[in-house]
Protein backbone atom coordinates (compact mmCIF):
# COMPACT_ATOMS: atom_id res chain seq x y z
CA UNK A 1 0.00 0.00 0.00
CA UNK A 2 1.66 3.30 -1.20
CA UNK A 3 0.00 6.94 -0.73
CA UNK A 4 0.96 10.07 -2.47
CA UNK A 5 -0.02 13.49 -0.79
CA UNK A 6 1.20 16.58 -2.49
CA UNK A 7 -0.52 19.44 -0.26
CA UNK A 8 1.47 20.98 2.04
CA UNK A 9 4.74 19.82 0.89
CA UNK A 10 6.41 23.42 2.58
CA UNK A 11 5.33 21.98 6.06
CA UNK A 12 6.26 18.32 5.46
CA UNK A 13 10.24 17.81 6.99
CA UNK A 14 9.24 19.35 10.07
CA UNK A 15 6.28 17.55 10.56
CA UNK A 16 7.92 14.15 9.49
CA UNK A 17 10.52 15.06 11.87
CA UNK A 18 7.81 15.33 14.67
CA UNK A 19 5.56 12.30 14.08
CA UNK A 20 8.98 10.05 13.80
CA UNK A 21 11.16 11.52 16.74
CA UNK A 22 7.36 10.89 18.90
CA UNK A 23 7.83 7.35 17.59
CA UNK A 24 11.22 6.77 19.13
CA UNK A 25 9.99 8.44 22.25
CA UNK A 26 6.92 5.97 22.92
CA UNK A 27 8.89 2.90 21.60
CA UNK A 28 12.57 3.66 24.32
CA UNK A 29 10.18 2.88 27.23
CA UNK A 30 7.23 0.80 26.13
CA UNK A 31 7.51 -2.56 24.45
CA UNK A 32 4.73 -3.45 21.95
CA UNK A 33 3.59 -5.95 20.05
CA UNK A 34 4.81 -4.43 16.75
CA UNK A 35 4.67 -1.13 14.62
CA UNK A 36 0.77 -0.36 14.78
CA UNK A 37 -0.05 0.26 17.55
CA UNK A 38 2.96 3.12 18.38
CA UNK A 39 2.03 4.36 14.67
CA UNK A 40 -1.56 5.07 15.71
CA UNK A 41 -1.00 6.85 18.86
CA UNK A 42 1.39 9.41 17.75
CA UNK A 43 -0.95 10.26 15.33
CA UNK A 44 -3.89 10.24 17.79
CA UNK A 45 -1.49 12.30 20.09
CA UNK A 46 -1.66 15.23 16.84
CA UNK A 47 -4.80 15.06 16.47
CA UNK A 48 -5.81 16.16 19.78
CA UNK A 49 -4.05 19.49 18.93
CA UNK A 50 -6.43 19.58 15.50
CA UNK A 51 -9.50 17.97 16.88
CA UNK A 52 -11.17 21.11 16.04
CA UNK A 53 -10.91 20.17 12.28
CA UNK A 54 -12.30 16.57 12.28
CA UNK A 55 -16.08 15.12 13.23
CA UNK A 56 -15.31 12.63 14.77
CA UNK A 57 -12.43 11.54 17.24
CA UNK A 58 -11.46 7.85 18.17
CA UNK A 59 -11.20 7.10 21.59
CA UNK A 60 -7.94 4.88 22.57
CA UNK A 61 -8.28 1.77 24.53
CA UNK A 62 -4.70 0.63 26.10
CA UNK A 63 -5.19 -2.70 27.91
CA UNK A 64 -2.98 -6.03 28.68
CA UNK A 65 -4.12 -9.18 30.15
CA UNK A 66 -2.11 -8.75 32.88
CA UNK A 67 -0.40 -5.80 35.19
CA UNK A 68 3.09 -4.75 34.74
CA UNK A 69 2.35 -4.20 31.27
CA UNK A 70 3.75 -0.48 30.86
CA UNK A 71 -0.04 0.70 30.99
CA UNK A 72 -0.24 3.64 33.04
CA UNK A 73 3.32 4.88 31.90
CA UNK A 74 2.03 5.40 28.50
CA UNK A 75 -1.10 6.81 29.41
CA UNK A 76 1.35 9.77 30.88
CA UNK A 77 3.30 9.96 28.03
CA UNK A 78 -0.09 10.36 26.05
CA UNK A 79 -1.00 12.79 28.73
CA UNK A 80 1.90 14.67 29.00
CA UNK A 81 1.94 14.92 25.11
CA UNK A 82 -1.80 15.62 23.71
CA UNK A 83 -3.29 18.89 23.85
CA UNK A 84 -4.36 19.97 27.84
CA UNK A 85 -3.60 16.28 28.37
CA UNK A 86 -4.91 15.45 32.54
CA UNK A 87 -5.04 11.79 33.78
CA UNK A 88 -8.17 11.43 35.55
CA UNK A 89 -8.16 7.86 38.32
CA UNK A 90 -11.68 8.50 38.93
CA UNK A 91 -14.81 9.63 36.96
CA UNK A 92 -17.65 11.85 38.98
CA UNK A 93 -20.08 14.31 37.78
CA UNK A 94 -17.93 17.07 37.51
CA UNK A 95 -16.07 15.86 34.64
CA UNK A 96 -19.03 16.75 32.55
CA UNK A 97 -18.31 20.21 33.71
CA UNK A 98 -14.56 20.78 33.23
CA UNK A 99 -14.93 18.73 29.01
CA UNK A 100 -17.64 21.26 28.55
CA UNK A 101 -15.36 24.48 29.92
CA UNK A 102 -11.97 22.95 28.71
CA UNK A 103 -12.13 20.46 26.07
CA UNK A 104 -9.08 18.80 27.51
CA UNK A 105 -7.35 15.59 26.26
CA UNK A 106 -8.83 12.96 29.13
CA UNK A 107 -7.11 9.91 29.96
CA UNK A 108 -8.83 7.82 32.83
CA UNK A 109 -6.60 4.90 34.76
CA UNK A 110 -7.55 1.54 35.50
CA UNK A 111 -10.96 1.91 34.95
CA UNK A 112 -11.44 -2.06 35.78
CA UNK A 113 -10.80 -0.33 39.34
CA UNK A 114 -13.84 2.03 38.88
CA UNK A 115 -16.78 1.38 41.33
CA UNK A 116 -20.31 0.93 40.17
CA UNK A 117 -21.16 4.86 39.88
CA UNK A 118 -18.02 5.61 39.25
CA UNK A 119 -18.11 3.45 35.99
CA UNK A 120 -21.55 4.03 34.88
CA UNK A 121 -20.80 7.77 34.89
CA UNK A 122 -17.60 6.52 32.88
CA UNK A 123 -19.93 4.64 30.03
CA UNK A 124 -22.28 8.04 30.28
CA UNK A 125 -19.42 10.00 28.80
CA UNK A 126 -17.96 7.72 26.86
CA UNK A 127 -21.05 6.75 24.84
CA UNK A 128 -21.26 10.77 23.98
CA UNK A 129 -18.75 13.11 22.52
CA UNK A 130 -16.80 11.05 19.99
CA UNK A 131 -19.13 13.21 17.19
CA UNK A 132 -19.24 16.42 17.28
CA UNK A 133 -22.46 16.88 15.96
CA UNK A 134 -23.60 14.34 18.60
CA UNK A 135 -22.04 15.68 21.97
CA UNK A 136 -24.81 17.10 23.71
CA UNK A 137 -26.04 15.83 26.80
CA UNK A 138 -28.19 17.33 29.27
CA UNK A 139 -27.70 16.76 33.23
CA UNK A 140 -30.35 17.73 36.17
CA UNK A 141 -28.70 19.26 39.22
CA UNK A 142 -28.83 21.38 42.29
CA UNK A 143 -31.55 21.37 44.97
CA UNK A 144 -34.17 22.62 42.13
CA UNK A 145 -32.93 19.78 39.61
CA UNK A 146 -31.97 22.75 36.70
CA UNK A 147 -31.20 21.15 33.67
CA UNK A 148 -28.01 22.01 32.07
CA UNK A 149 -26.33 20.93 28.69
CA UNK A 150 -22.93 19.45 28.39
CA UNK A 151 -20.82 19.33 25.46
CA UNK A 152 -18.71 16.01 25.89
CA UNK A 153 -16.96 16.33 22.33
CA UNK A 154 -13.11 16.03 23.21
CA UNK A 155 -10.06 13.27 22.60
CA UNK A 156 -10.61 10.44 25.46
CA UNK A 157 -7.81 7.66 26.36
CA UNK A 158 -8.66 4.99 29.06
CA UNK A 159 -6.45 2.07 30.07
CA UNK A 160 -7.32 -1.23 32.09
CA UNK A 161 -7.36 -4.97 32.39
CA UNK A 162 -8.70 -7.00 29.68
CA UNK A 163 -10.92 -5.56 26.50
CA UNK A 164 -13.81 -8.07 26.56
CA UNK A 165 -15.38 -6.20 29.74
CA UNK A 166 -15.69 -2.58 27.72
CA UNK A 167 -19.29 -2.37 26.67
CA UNK A 168 -19.77 -3.16 22.75
CA UNK A 169 -20.20 0.55 22.08
CA UNK A 170 -17.14 1.93 23.54
CA UNK A 171 -15.11 -1.02 21.80
CA UNK A 172 -16.64 0.41 18.05
CA UNK A 173 -15.68 3.87 19.41
CA UNK A 174 -12.04 2.80 20.18
CA UNK A 175 -9.02 2.25 18.52
CA UNK A 176 -7.39 -1.04 20.57
CA UNK A 177 -3.69 -0.78 21.73
CA UNK A 178 -2.57 -3.95 23.31
CA UNK A 179 0.29 -4.41 25.81
CA UNK A 180 2.68 -6.75 26.86
CA UNK A 181 5.08 -7.89 29.46
CA UNK A 182 8.61 -7.05 28.36
CA UNK A 183 11.07 -10.19 28.03
CA UNK A 184 14.12 -10.30 29.54
CA UNK A 185 16.04 -9.49 26.18
CA UNK A 186 13.93 -6.15 25.15
CA UNK A 187 15.40 -3.30 26.71
CA UNK A 188 13.28 -0.48 27.55
CA UNK A 189 15.01 2.92 28.81
CA UNK A 190 13.95 3.50 32.92
CA UNK A 191 10.85 5.76 33.37
CA UNK A 192 11.80 8.45 35.10
CA UNK A 193 9.05 10.66 35.18
CA UNK A 194 10.60 14.27 35.64
CA UNK A 195 12.70 13.12 33.19
CA UNK A 196 10.14 12.07 31.18
CA UNK A 197 8.02 14.99 31.26
CA UNK A 198 10.98 17.09 29.76
CA UNK A 199 11.24 15.66 26.82
CA UNK A 200 7.25 15.57 26.64
CA UNK A 201 7.14 19.34 26.78
CA UNK A 202 9.66 19.93 24.32
CA UNK A 203 8.10 18.11 21.85
CA UNK A 204 4.94 20.39 22.87
CA UNK A 205 6.30 22.95 22.11
CA UNK A 206 7.28 21.61 18.63
CA UNK A 207 3.68 20.33 17.79
CA UNK A 208 2.79 24.14 19.16
CA UNK A 209 5.19 25.71 16.71
CA UNK A 210 4.16 23.64 13.31
CA UNK A 211 0.37 24.50 14.27
CA UNK A 212 1.22 27.91 14.33
CA UNK A 213 3.46 27.89 11.18
CA UNK A 214 0.36 26.35 9.49
CA UNK A 215 -1.89 28.79 10.62
CA UNK A 216 -5.56 28.51 9.20
CA UNK A 217 -4.20 27.07 6.08
CA UNK A 218 -6.84 24.35 5.03
CA UNK A 219 -4.38 21.39 5.64
CA UNK A 220 -7.10 18.80 5.56
CA UNK A 221 -8.79 19.84 1.65
CA UNK A 222 -12.16 17.96 1.50
CA UNK A 223 -10.22 16.49 -2.43
CA UNK A 224 -7.69 14.65 0.26
CA UNK A 225 -10.63 13.71 2.77
CA UNK A 226 -12.52 11.69 0.10
CA UNK A 227 -9.84 10.37 -1.66
CA UNK A 228 -8.85 9.19 1.85
CA UNK A 229 -12.41 7.78 2.77
CA UNK A 230 -12.50 5.53 -0.82
CA UNK A 231 -9.14 4.23 0.60
CA UNK A 232 -10.54 3.42 3.77
CA UNK A 233 -13.55 1.98 2.24
CA UNK A 234 -11.85 -0.58 0.58
CA UNK A 235 -9.96 -1.62 3.33
CA UNK A 236 -11.78 -1.60 6.01
CA UNK A 237 -15.41 -3.81 6.05
CA UNK A 238 -17.06 -1.48 9.32
CA UNK A 239 -18.18 2.05 9.03
CA UNK A 240 -17.81 2.52 12.81
CA UNK A 241 -13.83 1.64 12.18
CA UNK A 242 -13.82 3.94 9.47
CA UNK A 243 -15.10 6.76 10.87
CA UNK A 244 -12.72 6.85 13.78
CA UNK A 245 -9.78 5.84 11.38
CA UNK A 246 -10.33 8.99 8.99
CA UNK A 247 -8.84 11.69 11.53
CA UNK A 248 -5.58 9.88 12.31
CA UNK A 249 -4.94 9.26 8.49
CA UNK A 250 -5.64 12.98 7.57
CA UNK A 251 -2.50 13.46 10.60
CA UNK A 252 -0.25 11.25 8.87
CA UNK A 253 -0.90 13.12 5.55
CA UNK A 254 1.03 15.61 7.13
CA UNK A 255 4.28 13.14 7.11
CA UNK A 256 6.29 11.95 4.49
CA UNK A 257 4.74 9.25 2.31
CA UNK A 258 6.21 6.50 4.43
CA UNK A 259 4.94 7.53 7.42
CA UNK A 260 1.53 8.04 5.88
CA UNK A 261 1.47 4.08 4.13
CA UNK A 262 2.52 2.89 7.13
CA UNK A 263 0.17 4.45 9.26
CA UNK A 264 -2.51 3.30 6.86
CA UNK A 265 -1.61 -0.19 6.91
CA UNK A 266 -1.57 -0.17 10.54
CA UNK A 267 -5.37 1.22 11.11
CA UNK A 268 -6.42 -1.55 8.52
CA UNK A 269 -4.22 -4.07 10.70
CA UNK A 270 -5.81 -3.06 13.91
CA UNK A 271 -9.60 -3.06 12.41
CA UNK A 272 -8.66 -6.99 11.01
CA UNK A 273 -7.14 -7.72 14.37
CA UNK A 274 -10.02 -6.91 16.12
CA UNK A 275 -12.24 -8.83 14.50
CA UNK A 276 -10.29 -11.55 14.80
CA UNK A 277 -10.02 -11.45 18.04
CA UNK A 278 -13.67 -10.83 18.68
CA UNK A 279 -14.16 -14.20 16.72
CA UNK A 280 -11.74 -16.08 19.13
CA UNK A 281 -13.26 -14.85 22.06
CA UNK A 282 -14.99 -17.19 24.41
CA UNK A 283 -16.19 -14.39 26.61
CA UNK A 284 -17.22 -12.10 23.76
CA UNK A 285 -19.41 -15.78 22.77
CA UNK A 286 -20.88 -15.96 26.50
CA UNK A 287 -22.05 -12.31 26.27
CA UNK A 288 -23.66 -12.95 23.28
CA UNK A 289 -25.25 -16.15 24.17
CA UNK A 290 -25.77 -14.23 28.04
CA UNK A 291 -28.22 -11.73 26.27
CA UNK A 292 -30.59 -14.03 23.89
CA UNK A 293 -30.63 -16.39 27.07
CA UNK A 294 -32.39 -13.54 29.04
CA UNK A 295 -34.62 -12.72 26.03
CA UNK A 296 -35.73 -16.63 25.71
CA UNK A 297 -36.30 -17.40 29.45
CA UNK A 298 -38.58 -13.88 29.31
CA UNK A 299 -40.55 -15.92 27.08
CA UNK A 300 -40.58 -19.05 29.33
CA UNK A 301 -38.39 -20.78 26.79
CA UNK A 302 -35.48 -23.20 28.34
CA UNK A 303 -33.75 -24.68 25.98
CA UNK A 304 -32.57 -23.96 22.42
CA UNK A 305 -31.82 -25.76 19.14
CA UNK A 306 -28.19 -25.84 17.82
CA UNK A 307 -29.03 -24.35 14.59
CA UNK A 308 -31.07 -21.95 15.72
CA UNK A 309 -28.67 -20.61 18.15
CA UNK A 310 -26.17 -20.31 16.00
CA UNK A 311 -28.47 -18.58 13.85
CA UNK A 312 -29.47 -16.11 16.18
CA UNK A 313 -25.43 -15.58 17.22
CA UNK A 314 -24.87 -14.53 13.83
CA UNK A 315 -27.70 -11.81 13.79
CA UNK A 316 -26.69 -10.31 16.93
CA UNK A 317 -25.26 -6.68 17.06
CA UNK A 318 -23.65 -7.11 20.20
CA UNK A 319 -20.70 -8.92 17.92
CA UNK A 320 -19.79 -9.28 14.54
CA UNK A 321 -19.97 -13.10 14.09
CA UNK A 322 -21.95 -13.28 11.69
CA UNK A 323 -18.71 -11.85 9.30
CA UNK A 324 -16.64 -14.97 10.35
CA UNK A 325 -15.71 -17.63 7.42
CA UNK A 326 -16.16 -14.64 4.64
CA UNK A 327 -19.36 -13.57 5.83
CA UNK A 328 -20.85 -17.42 6.80
CA UNK A 329 -21.26 -17.11 10.27
CA UNK A 330 -19.94 -19.54 12.89
CA UNK A 331 -21.52 -23.17 13.37
CA UNK A 332 -22.89 -25.39 15.28
CA UNK A 333 -18.93 -27.25 15.71
CA UNK A 334 -17.16 -23.57 16.36
CA UNK A 335 -20.10 -23.01 18.83
CA UNK A 336 -19.26 -25.64 20.72
CA UNK A 337 -15.52 -25.78 20.48
CA UNK A 338 -15.74 -22.58 22.33
CA UNK A 339 -18.75 -23.13 24.87
CA UNK A 340 -16.96 -25.87 26.16
CA UNK A 341 -14.35 -23.80 27.86
CA UNK A 342 -16.79 -22.83 30.20
CA UNK A 343 -18.22 -26.81 30.88
CA UNK A 344 -21.23 -26.27 28.59
CA UNK A 345 -21.74 -28.91 26.14
CA UNK A 346 -24.85 -29.73 23.72
CA UNK A 347 -27.55 -32.46 24.40
CA UNK A 348 -30.70 -33.45 22.98
CA UNK A 349 -33.28 -30.82 23.68
CA UNK A 350 -36.77 -29.97 22.68
CA UNK A 351 -37.15 -26.04 21.64
CA UNK A 352 -41.01 -24.83 21.06
CA UNK A 353 -42.72 -27.71 19.99
CA UNK A 354 -41.26 -27.16 16.78
CA UNK A 355 -39.15 -30.31 15.75
CA UNK A 356 -39.26 -33.21 18.62
CA UNK A 357 -35.57 -33.51 19.81
CA UNK A 358 -32.56 -32.04 17.88
CA UNK A 359 -28.91 -31.28 19.83
CA UNK A 360 -29.28 -28.09 21.43
CA UNK A 361 -28.33 -26.60 24.79
CA UNK A 362 -30.43 -26.32 27.64
CA UNK A 363 -30.15 -22.41 29.52
CA UNK A 364 -29.59 -23.63 32.98
CA UNK A 365 -25.82 -25.03 32.17
CA UNK A 366 -24.87 -21.19 31.30
CA UNK A 367 -26.09 -19.70 35.07
CA UNK A 368 -22.75 -21.14 36.40
CA UNK A 369 -20.70 -19.56 33.68
CA UNK A 370 -22.39 -16.26 33.18
CA UNK A 371 -22.56 -15.76 37.23
CA UNK A 372 -18.41 -16.29 37.12
CA UNK A 373 -17.44 -14.71 34.00
CA UNK A 374 -19.96 -12.16 33.53
CA UNK A 375 -20.26 -10.64 37.08
CA UNK A 376 -21.74 -7.51 35.82
CA UNK A 377 -24.38 -8.65 33.85
CA UNK A 378 -27.74 -9.35 35.13
CA UNK A 379 -28.09 -12.89 35.27
CA UNK A 380 -31.90 -14.26 34.75
CA UNK A 381 -32.30 -17.56 36.73
CA UNK A 382 -33.98 -20.54 35.61
CA UNK A 383 -36.38 -21.80 38.17
CA UNK A 384 -36.82 -25.79 38.69
CA UNK A 385 -40.60 -25.49 37.90
CA UNK A 386 -39.37 -23.98 34.48
CA UNK A 387 -36.98 -26.32 33.51
CA UNK A 388 -37.97 -29.89 31.19
CA UNK A 389 -36.87 -33.12 31.54
CA UNK A 390 -36.26 -35.11 28.73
Amino acid sequence: MSIQVSHLAQYRAGWSELLNGLYRLLTSFIVFENEDEPVTIVNWVVHTWLIARFEYTPYLHIFSAHKGCGKSNLLKLIAWLSDKGRIEINCTTAIYRTIDKDKPTICFDEIDRYNSEDKGELWGVLNQGNEQSGAVVTRYSGPNNRAEEFDLFCAKAFSGIGREKLPDTLQDRSIPIALRRKLKEEETERFRARKVKVSCNEFVEIIKGLIEEVGDEDIFPDRLQEDFLNILEENIDNDRAIDIAEPLMLVASLGDEDWLTKSTQALVNLSIREDEDQYNNELLLLKVCAEIRAQELSYGRTTMYSKVLVEKINESETARFGRYNNGLGIDALFLAQKLKAYGISPTSVRYDNSEGTLKGYKWEHFEDPIARSLPEFQVVEVKPEQVEIF
